[in-house]
């Protein structure tokens, strides 16, 4: 049998995928109806919009729309950040605890990379230090709270400990464990600002684009989710939509959430604005006008057709990936793995899986016969 040098990001694609993960290349290759997102990732990311909306049923590849758009942001050399809703560190009512998960998640375009692990090597290295130092000097005006604590440390602190310090004051890491009280809030939206400010100043980069995935579970019968919580996470997304410059956040949840959504927002607009406790920053009243006219890109379930050819790509990737010519005639029947209960994400875990036993027994067979 023929064989062909492998392609690394083919490789990496179907590993991770294999795991049951959304893959970080190649992502426009196994994207069947590419052509109907292109619009709107373009209209989303070339225009002023500050606020996007992707809808879809369980199973109709949201978060994978949320890579693409992450691939197609750092393409366009946009900063991103991805926010996947929870009640734990990625609760978003509690900006003190998810700006950590923010900070980990969030990668700059090439050739920097994640922004954690570049300005952890930056710090390593006494010359590019006192470079950041100066960069942080220059932020001072926009974010004076950060910069002197940033500072404060860099100057003051033991040179054993001052990266892992001023890296864990970054990240927020300090404020995990504190309560949603406005002071705890509002130094997390400061460090979100710093970062952000940073990058575009300082780094370069158009924006910051912040993907916010299952929206929905605000809406989920957790105990943790009440009418009260909801509040505070919107008005901690109208920090983000409403106040960070050069920010653009994308959310994506189920039709059923974006109805629960909009009726509590309409609600809230009639009046039940009283008993929120707002911090600098929050601007609640902009960011209810904003979600009644953001405009929703709406993902549609996969039928027999687009499964047909999400199987053949996927054979494609395969092959390119272990280096053999591509053979998917009859191999896999994309048919034979559909039905009840299957999303893109399963099906594609499995014919991986089906793509990567073929070969390997085809390979072992091959050994043994030489």
């Amino acid at each position: 049998m023929q064989s062909h040098p492998p392609n690394t990001a083919a490789l990496s694609a179907v590993l991770r995928i294999k795991a049951g993960l959304c893959p970080f290349e190649r992502l426009e290759d196994i994207t069947v109806d590419f052509r109907n997102h292109a619009p709107f990732l373009d209209q989303f990311l070339s225009s002023d919009t500050r606020l996007g909306i992707v809808l879809g049923p369980y199973g109709t590849g949201k978060t994978h729309f949320l890579q693409l758009t992450r691939k197609n942001a750092l393409s366009e050399k946009f900063a991103v950040a991805h926010l996947g809703l929870d009640t734990g560190l990625s609760s978003l009512n509690h900006p003190q605890r998810h700006v950590l998960t923010i900070f980990r998640s969030l990668t700059l375009p090439a050739p920097y990379g994640f922004f954690a692990e570049w300005m952890g090597t930056m710090l390593d290295d006494p010359m590019h230090a006192r470079h950041l130092e100066e960069s942080f000097i220059e932020l001072r005006a926009d974010c004076p709270s950060v910069v002197d604590a940033a500072l404060w440390i860099m100057r003051q602190a033991d040179k054993t400990l001052r990266s892992t310090l001023l890296l864990e004051y970054l990240s927020g890491a300090l404020l995990v464990a504190k309560t949603a009280h406005s002071s705890s809030r509002l130094r997390a939206y400061e460090l979100v600002r710093f970062w952000s400010t940073f990058c575009t100043r300082i780094l370069g980069v158009k924006g910051l684009v912040l993907l916010i995935d299952e929206l929905e579970n605000l809406f989920s019968n957790a105990l943790y989710w009440s009418i009260l919580s909801r509040r505070s996470a919107y008005r901690t997304l109208s920090f983000y939509t409403e106040s960070l410059q050069s920010a653009k956040t994308l959310c994506a949840l189920t039709p059923e959430g974006l109805k629960l959504f909009r009726v509590e927002i309409q609600n809230l607009s009639a009046g039940l604005l009283g008993d929120l406790q707002q911090v600098s920053g929050e601007k609640f009243t902009e960011f209810l006008g904003r979600v009644e006219k953001t405009r929703v890109h709406e993902l549609s379930p996969f039928g027999q057709e687009q499964y047909r050819m999400l199987h053949l790509r996927l054979a494609a990737l395969h092959a390119e990936a272990r280096g053999y010519p591509n053979q998917t005639s009859g191999r896999l029947a994309a048919t034979s793995l559909t039905g009840p209960g299957i999303t893109p994400r399963i099906f594609a875990k499995s014919v991986l899986s089906a793509l990567e036993r073929d070969w390997f027994t085809r390979k072992s067979q091959t050994s043994r016969e030489e």
